[in-house]
């Protein structure tokens, strides 16, 4: 696992790509991510810049074009298929609110 010296924050890889995706996943103010990873304010910041930045840099040529070998009309139908089969799991779903 490398660590990443960010100034005077020091964190893993991982751990930066894990707050990267806790954010994009679900709007969360960088305050609510603090509780859960345990960082302040300034930190999460600075690292979920950095962590953007190098998966931008490192995968750009992925995202500017569609023309991709993996895109094609079967596995984008298997994706349709999935995504539909979930919606219905969901939509039948019950969510049960827990009292803290």
């Amino acid at each position: 696992m490398r660590a990443i010296k960010l100034d005077l924050h020091i964190f893993a890889g991982l751990e930066g790509l894990c707050i990267l995706l806790r954010r994009l996943a679900y709007p969360n103010r960088l305050f609510d991510l603090v509780r859960i990873f345990h960082r302040d304010i300034s930190s999460l910041s600075r690292i979920i810049y950095w962590t953007l930045n190098f998966v931008y840099e490192r995968f750009n040529h992925k995202l500017t074009t569609l023309k991709q070998k993996w895109i094609t009309k079967q596995n984008l139908y298997h994706y349709a298929e999935v995504s539909t089969a979930q919606m219905k799991i969901l939509s039948t779903a019950r969510f049960v609110k827990l009292e803290a």
